[in-house]
């Protein structure tokens, strides 16, 4: 019983451990697109200026 016990904790550990490795990995993702747009958008008004 205590061993089953531990190991649903763990995977339940595990699990929160990953959704949160995830979330952070979307957010990098996303600041990376922002800050490649703002490039762009820099590098265009560079071009038209």
């Amino acid at each position: 019983m205590n061993y089953r016990l531990q190991k649903s904790s763990l995977s339940f550990l595990f699990l929160l451990v990953t959704s949160q490795a995830y979330r952070l990995f979307i957010k990098e993702i996303q600041i990376k697109k922002v800050t490649s747009l703002v490039n762009k958008g820099s590098l265009l008004n560079i071009e038209l200026d």
